[in-house]
């Protein structure tokens, strides 16, 4: 019930059964030792509960069994205007592409997000396991817009969960969104490349940011 009202709130798209259980799980995706042991210890800081640990630091555990789960998150194949006129132009110099994976939703605002609904008795670990995928979504943007997004969420606007859902970040650092190219073969085929979500992942609020 909890999940149904999340949904409905933060209009996800239409989502995209991947296990026998449901939909998008970060279990799935914990296919090293190093990946489980990352997601058990997220685990058992968000069942320690705050008589263990203060709440910041609980967000700093949290936010950094998340993190190094994941560096890339869960990419969307979607890259700012920005970061794509850099990528083009580094490759007509032959350098490589240089880019910055951004956790759109943010890495803070998301251990907080965690750490309230499961406090609350909103989500158990399992509906922390499915919501882990749609709330770790990166984008590509240029090295400028990330430390500008870090920097508009460290300042007076004060963006909560919801804004980030919103992308009223994106909206206010003036980012617009393109599909990432695909790398072609000499024979004109894709090349088999990175795996993307965007199927299951794009919200509504992210595909009105995409200039076609």
């Amino acid at each position: 019930m909890v999940r149904k009202k999340l949904l409905v709130r933060i209009q996800p798209p239409k989502k995209v059964i991947i296990s026998k259980i449901g939909y998008m799980n970060i279990k799935d995706f914990a296919t090293t030792q190093r990946k489980k042991d990352w997601l058990n210890s997220l685990k058992v800081f968000l069942e320690q509960g705050p008589n263990q640990h203060s709440h910041k630091q609980r967000k700093g555990f949290i936010g950094s069994c998340v993190y190094r789960f994941s560096h890339q998150g869960f990419p969307i194949k979607l890259m700012s205007e920005e970061a794509l006129k850099r990528r083009q132009d580094r490759e007509s110099k032959g350098l490589r592409p240089m880019w910055t994976s951004d956790h759109v939703y943010s890495i803070n605002r998301i251990s907080e997000h965690l750490i309230k609904q499961f406090d609350g008795g909103n989500w158990n670990w399992d509906d922390v396991c499915k919501e882990l995928p749609f709330l770790l979504t990166t984008i590509e943007v240029s090295p400028k817009e990330n430390n500008r997004l870090g920097v508009s969420q460290r300042g007076a606007q004060k963006y909560d969960i919801q804004d980030l859902f919103n992308m009223q970040h994106y909206k206010d650092c003036g980012i617009k969104l393109v599909e990432i190219p695909d790398k072609l073969k000499k024979d004109g085929t894709p090349r088999r490349g990175a795996s993307y979500y965007d199927n299951e992942l794009r919200t509504t609020s992210i595909k009105n940011l995409i200039v076609f």
